[in-house]
Formats: structure tokens, C-alpha cells, sequence
């Protein structure tokens, strides 16, 4: 610890005053927070929940984020398996998609979406029976270009049920919207809001051809794998 603090001393020397006050204003409230989770576990003391409250549960982030799941001690092994083969340019977009993600996830109103942090993407998969089941994911590249994964894409799937096994299915590419430049938070909140988890809508997208936009959005469909 004595040398992570003296490490982090010599790289804020040089950094505008501004950014020195936010860092010692977030090492006090680290410091707080320890004497005060100390003092819970050792004397019993009642502290107020809160939602900037930092967690020292091994298997949880350190600052709660909404309902966010994520960074546990699994999550942060795959994270750092994501960033292996990775340039230092391809990590700095790496850490500025996780954050358009979480943006666009907090923001929107679709409480069946899903942000899947280690995956870098946001799946919207309600479930409905006795439907054809349609899946929605926003993928952002992989850092170290894992799946061939270089772009930010949208895409439409379909499970496929598994004739030999009633409880598995496969997912297969309905369409895909692929992006030479990131959405916007906004572009992705609106789609995760229009998708709604509902089956229909993704249906209806699901029909639309190469060319043409999923409706109400800014995704224009780039490729089909099914008539």
C-alpha cells in the first residue's frame, strides 16, 4: 500500500491543482470509509446506507453504481484477460466504450437489458414463451480484438431450440448493424428504450432489410443472415 501511494504521488506531481484536489478528495474518503468500516466491524456501529457508500466485500465493487453487477474479483480476472494482446490505444478505447456502455445502460429505461461488463456489450433478452424468441445485443469492440471483434455493432438474434434437448437453445444471427464510429449514449439509450423487452418489437425489427434503419433508431442494417 506504502509504495502504491508513493507510486500515485509521483504521477499526480505533474498534474493541473484541480486534478491533485479530486484525487486527495477521493483518498479521504477511502480513508473514511475504512476507519468507518472498522468501526462497524469491530464496534458494532450502525452506519447509514448509502449509495456512494464503498463496499469492502471481496466480491463486490468498491463503489455501488445503481443496480450495476460487476467488478467482483471474477470479473476483474476476465476484465484483465480482455486487456492481454491489447495496444495501449486499443485499452484507452477499451475503458471509454465500458463507460458510453454503463452511460447508456443507467440512463435507460428497458428493465429487461442486461450490461455484461467482461463482455463489453448489452443484451436485451426477454422471455416469452411460446414465441419465437428474439434477442437484442449492443457490442462494443474487444480491446484485444477477441471474437473478431473490432467494431460497434447492434445485432438481432434468434434462439433455436434444440431438437435433442427441450432445456438448451442456440442463438443465430438474425441481422447486424455495424458502426464505423461509436453511437452516441443517447443513439444506445433510445434503442435499449424502443427494444423495451418486448418480444414483438424485436420481431418487427428483425424483418428489416439491408439498407433500411431498425425503425425509430439511427442502426441501419449492413448485413443479413436469413431471408
Amino acid at each position: 500500500m506504502h509504495q502504491a501511494l508513493s507510486d500515485l504521488d509521483d504521477a499526480t506531481a505533474v498534474v493541473p491543482t484541480p486534478v491533485q484536489t479530486a484525487i486527495t478528495a477521493e483518498l479521504e474518503t477511502e480513508a473514511r470509509g475504512l476507519r468507518d468500516t472498522l468501526a462497524e466491524y469491530t464496534e458494532g456501529v450502525e452506519l447509514p446506507e448509502t449509495d456512494t457508500r464503498r463496499r469492502w466485500d471481496f466480491e463486490a465493487p468498491f463503489v455501488v453504481v445503481g443496480d450495476v453487477d460487476g467488478l467482483s474479483d471474477k470479473d476483474r480476472d476476465r476484465l484483465n484477460r480482455r486487456e492481454q494482446g491489447g495496444t495501449s490505444k486499443q485499452l484507452r478505447a477499451g475503458a471509454a466504450d465500458l463507460r458510453l456502455l454503463l452511460d447508456a445502460y443507467t440512463q435507460s429505461t428497458n428493465d429487461a437489458a442486461m450490461l455484461l461488463i467482461d463482455n463489453f456489450s448489452i443484451t436485451d433478452d426477454p422471455f416469452e414463451v411460446d414465441q419465437d424468441r428474439f434477442f437484442l445485443n449492443v457490442e462494443a469492440p474487444m480491446p484485444n480484438g477477441d471474437y473478431g471483434r473490432d467494431g460497434w455493432a447492434v445485432e438481432i438474434c434468434r434462439w433455436v431450440p434444440d431438437p435433442e434437448d427441450e432445456d438448451s437453445a442456440s442463438g443465430e444471427q438474425v441481422l447486424r448493424c455495424n458502426r464505423s464510429a461509436p453511437p452516441t449514449t443517447t443513439e444506445i439509450t433510445d434503442l435499449l428504450n424502443r427494444s423495451g423487452g418486448r418480444q414483438e418489437q424485436l420481431a418487427a425489427w428483425a424483418k428489416i432489410p439491408v439498407g433500411d434503419a431498425l425503425t425509430g433508431t439511427s442502426f441501419v442494417v449492413t448485413e443479413r443472415y436469413e431471408d
